[in-house]
């Protein structure tokens, strides 16, 4: 099979029809820095596999995206925002490491902590264990990986405890705009330092950033 090449203004096509026979072929595209396509109109890659398709604009699939065997998707390392309400513009995972917000000082004995951030929405897990304290300041805990949006009069939040053994039924509150939270009792009541002494926090908060 010899060199196929189109050069028309009208356009055109050209169907290679796989040999009877095992065998490799092989279609070369213009150079990386070149121009495949320059034109307005719709061009359609019928049961073709790339290796590596970079695009500059915007790919349009009218089916289903099949990933194949990798199953990955992939965003850049920083978020490119788009203001599309219909638009994923980010995914990410990683760790945290929670630390006393208080200003009281106190270095917990166990920190850790893992999150997903879907778009705007983060799910944060930690476990934290206070140290034994009399501290009278309210607990804060910091170290969200994202800070919370700011939208008004609205907490973008809400917090599920999985163990304490505090002794207190309480939640998690992160105020707007920050990337700390503090454990406030179902009455409204901040709780302090010396509530926590000793004691484990296993929990998840969620919460939207901007």
């Amino acid at each position: 099979m010899g060199d196929v090449k189109l050069n028309s203004s009208g356009g055109g096509s050209v169907t290679l029809t796989p040999p009877s026979t095992a065998s490799n072929y092989t279609v070369t595209l213009p150079a990386a820095t070149s121009t495949l396509i320059d034109t307005t109109s719709t061009q359609t890659l019928t049961n073709k596999t790339i290796a590596s398709l970079v695009t500059t604009g915007t790919a349009t699939f009218g089916g289903i995206v099949d990933t194949g065997s990798t199953g990955q998707v992939q965003f850049p390392a920083t978020q490119n925002p788009s203001s599309n309400a219909n638009t994923l513009d980010d995914y990410e995972e990683g760790t945290w490491t929670p630390f006393d917000n208080s200003g009281a000082g106190l270095t917990f004995s166990v920190a850790a902590g893992m999150y997903t951030k879907v778009g705007r929405l983060v799910v944060a897990t930690f476990r934290v264990i206070f140290p034994t304290t009399t501290n009278s300041l309210t607990s804060s805990i910091g170290g969200l990986p994202f800070a919370s949006a700011s939208v008004g009069n609205q907490q973008m939040q809400g917090s599920a405890i999985r163990y304490s053994d505090c002794g207190t039924v309480f939640s998690l509150a992160n105020l707007q705009g920050s990337s700390y939270f503090f454990p406030y009792t179902f009455g409204g009541a901040g709780l302090i330092n010396s509530n926590f002494s000793g004691k484990y926090i296993d929990a998840a908060i969620i919460y939207q950033t901007s």
